[in-house]
């Protein structure tokens, strides 16, 4: 049985369709080139999905649309505008860039040298309009943060608690008479809230950092429990396994 011979390709071909191949890119990419070149797709537009006062994005007009590298612009003006919770930038052709900013949503309030927003993330900023009035206050954060930052995100174990506790409300609901007016978190143990009842009666309830769900799922059933007899009661301990409530007069009761 013969063995088949294996045919050779022909040399000069082969390099003759390699080079056309090459040459065929090379000038195609020196038309892209030449084309992202041209005047038609400089940048000579920017528009921003909100008024931005004296927002200067002049740095970006004149340059090719194409040699924009929007990941990195959109860091360098989320550095500049920590306020936003996002920045997103988009190409319109020819010679057209659209900025869409995102707003942070605050979560609550934190007293400092002076009050900041914070939002779901631990991200404190300054917000320019009154959106956010009415937001629970979170306290006793002086010592864990001296002088926080506008645009900073602070992971710190009090400040996740008391975020954690008004999402969980939010989640749960309250009774339509209280409102969370306050979180004190100055010790973490005995981390509490303090509500306002109706339009003057104040509740504290103690509630400390564990077991958030479970504890806020009580005090709502709690609160329904309570009525109007909240404006009788120094406070609400639900730090143990069973709730504590403390009545003004010294009269402890226990209750499930």
């Amino acid at each position: 049985m013969k063995k088949g011979k294996l045919k050779k390709l022909p040399v000069k071909p082969v390099i003759s369709g390699i080079l056309l191949v090459t040459a065929v890119f090379l000038a195609l990419g020196l038309a892209v080139s030449g084309l992202c070149g041209l005047d038609y797709f400089r940048i000579k537009d920017i528009s921003v999905n909100k008024p931005m006062g004296k927002t200067d994005f002049s740095h970006l007009l004149g340059r090719s649309i194409f040699h924009v590298d929007l990941k990195k612009e959109s860091r360098y003006i989320s550095d500049q505008y920590p306020v936003y919770k996002n920045i997103r930038i988009f190409r319109i052709f020819p010679d057209r860039i659209y900025i869409v900013f995102t707003d942070r949503q605050a979560l609550a309030a934190v007293k400092s040298y002076r009050v900041f927003h914070v939002d779901s993330d631990g991200v404190f900023f300054e917000a320019d309009n009154g959106e956010a009035e009415g937001l629970p206050l979170i306290t006793g954060l002086e010592r864990k943060i001296p002088a926080p930052k506008s645009g900073r995100r602070y992971n710190i174990g009090e400040l996740t608690a008391a975020l954690n506790i008004i999402e969980e409300i939010g989640r749960e609901g309250l009774p339509e008479r209280y409102r969370l007016e306050r979180i004190s978190v100055s010790d973490p143990e005995s981390l509490s809230c303090f509500m306002r009842a109706g339009d003057s009666s104040h509740l504290e309830v103690k509630i400390g950092r564990n077991g958030l769900s479970g504890k806020i799922s009580v005090l709502s059933r709690l609160l329904n429990q309570l009525k109007d007899d909240t404006a009788k009661i120094k406070y609400v301990d639900l730090r143990f396994k069973e709730p504590v409530i403390k009545f003004s007069e010294d009269k402890t009761q226990g209750k499930k």
